[in-house]
C-alpha cells in the first residue's frame, strides 16, 4: 500500500502548516475539514481559524512510499522545520510514536550543510558519539534548532537513502520550485518592510512565506533589475 506525505497549505498565502501522512489523501483532507478542527492543539486551531474565514486549507502530495513511512515524515518535518516554517505539526512525525527513551533508536541521517551525505545511524545515540555531542544535540538539531557544536551539520531523522546521488535526489524539496509563489506586489512590500528594518523572518511571514524563499527571490530579483 503507498503512504503518502503531504503539506496543508494557507489558502490565500500558500503558507505551508502542517506536514502529514495517509493512504487516502482525499479522505483524509475530509477528516481535517470536518473533524480535525475541533483539536484542541496546533493543527486543530489553524484549521478552526480558516474555518472562521471561510477557507479551506490546501493539501499538496510532496513524496510517496510503499515501505517506512515513518522515517519519511519525520524526515520532511525535520526539513520543512530548517527551512524555517511555522509548522502545526506538535510531533516530530511517525504518529508520534517515539518518546522519552525511545528517541535513543529512532534513525538519523547526518549531512554537511550543503547537504552532502556524511553517514547514517541506526540511533541517535550512535550519531552523538560519531559527532562526540549528547543526544539531546543530536536531536535538537534534527528539530531546526541550531546547536554550537553541530553549526556545521544538518541533522535529518530516518535513514533516508543508502547512497549519496539518491541523498541528494531527496534533500531536494527546492524551495524555488516548491509551490510558494512570491508575486512581484509582495516582493515589493518586502523590500519596503526590509528597507523599514524589519528581520527577514518577520517580513517573510507578513507576506506568507519563509525567511530562505525570500532571500531567493529578492536576489534574483536584484539581479533582474
Amino acid at each position: 500500500m503507498t503512504t503518502y506525505i503531504y503539506t496543508l497549505e494557507h489558502p490565500i498565502t500558500n503558507e505551508i502548516r502542517y506536514i502529514g501522512k495517509t493512504n487516502s489523501p482525499e479522505r483524509r483532507l475530509h477528516h481535517h475539514w470536518t473533524v480535525g478542527y475541533k483539536s484542541n492543539n496546533k493543527i486543530g486551531n489553524w484549521l478552526k481559524s480558516l474555518k472562521k474565514l471561510k477557507l479551506k486549507p490546501i493539501m499538496k502530495i510532496i513524496d510517496e512510499t510503499s515501505d517506512n513511512w515513518q522515517q519519511l515524515e519525520m524526515y520532511w518535518i525535520s526539513q520543512f522545520k530548517t527551512w524555517g516554517f511555522r509548522l502545526t505539526n506538535h510531533t516530530d512525525g511517525g504518529e508520534g510514536s517515539y518518546g522519552g527513551a525511545q528517541w535513543n533508536n529512532v534513525p538519523v541521517t547526518a549531512f554537511t550543510k550543503e547537504g552532502v551525505m556524511i553517514k547514517s545511524f541506526e540511533s541517535q545515540k550512535q550519531c552523538a558519539q560519531y559527532f562526540n555531542t549528547t543526544q539531546g544535540n543530536v536531536k535538537a538539531v534534527a528539530n531546526g534548532k541550531n546547536i554550537l557544536l553541530l553549526k556545521k551539520y544538518q541533522i535529518k531523522f530516518g535513514i533516508i537513502l543508502e547512497n549519496i546521488d539518491k541523498a541528494k535526489e531527496r534533500k531536494p524539496y527546492k524551495l524555488s520550485e516548491n509551490k510558494i509563489p512570491i508575486t512581484e506586489e509582495k516582493l515589493l512590500i518586502a523590500k519596503k518592510m526590509i528597507d523599514e528594518g524589519n528581520s527577514f523572518r518577520k517580513t517573510a511571514i507578513a507576506i506568507g512565506t519563509n525567511h530562505i524563499t525570500l532571500a531567493k527571490y529578492l536576489k534574483n530579483y536584484e539581479n533582474r533589475e
